[in-house]
């Protein structure tokens, strides 16, 4: 017998989907209805909206103290400069994709970018895989990591293990962990019992509790 808030996690999954995909496929189309636009001129204005909306979002959230001292930070700005370049260079090549009638084209290399991110994060190790968390704050690493591998004493066992091979359970407990690494004030949780058995479940909801008790609040979705 089915779990049903399984049946309903993987329901809500399929229809988020079929969203994302489909406002994505109707992009194209959007991009053709502003001609004359140029696509510099529409990745300009996207850049432009994106700020606007990230301001608002900063206001509602009260985030502007964090976002200064993210700034003061020259390691973490020239990172995130960096890591622009390659979304603006995609984007561009999207939208000049987009209005030259090479949508197909431009599809099949959006299929492809997740296949292979996904596949390094299974090929990668679980050690690793927490690494990622805190790649702009590496003098924090070794600290970050052992709160990390009290907190789940499994990984901290199979750290050289990669994470290929864990089970559901255990990679849930990799991404957890991944988003603890930079020490959040919050942590968000989308049905974290979805599709685990039921003792995984019982764990997940004990170990819940305990990043609760480090000062995190956390925030779960069911």
């Amino acid at each position: 017998m089915s779990d049903p808030r399984a049946q309903r996690g993987s329901d809500r999954g399929i229809l988020l989907a079929v969203l994302a995909y489909g406002i994505w496929g109707f992009l194209p189309v959007f991009f053709l209805l502003l001609a004359p636009a140029s696509a510099f001129e529409i990745v300009a204005w996207r850049i432009v909206l994106s700020l606007v909306f990230c301001a608002i979002l900063l206001t509602a959230t009260r985030g502007w103290r964090r976002l200064f001292t993210l700034m003061r930070e020259r390691r973490i700005m020239l990172t995130l400069a960096v890591a622009g370049i390659p979304i603006l260079i995609n984007w561009l090549v999207y939208v000049l994709a987009a209005l030259s009638g090479q949508v197909v084209q431009a599809s099949l290399g959006y299929f492809m970018n997740p296949i292979l991110t996904v596949l390094l994060g299974v090929v990668v190790l679980i050690e690793e895989n927490l690494q990622m968390g805190l790649y702009l704050r590496p003098r924090l690493l070794a600290q970050r990591l052992a709160a990390m591998y009290e907190l789940f004493p499994v990984l901290g066992e199979r750290r050289s293990q990669r994470a290929g091979g864990l089970s559901g359970g255990e990679r849930q407990s990799v991404a957890m962990a991944r988003a603890l690494m930079m020490d959040p004030s919050v942590l968000l949780l989308d049905e974290p019992p979805a599709g685990l058995s039921t003792v995984r479940q019982d764990e997940t909801f004990l170990r819940t509790r305990r990043i609760n008790a480090t000062g995190v609040s956390v925030v779960m979705v069911e």
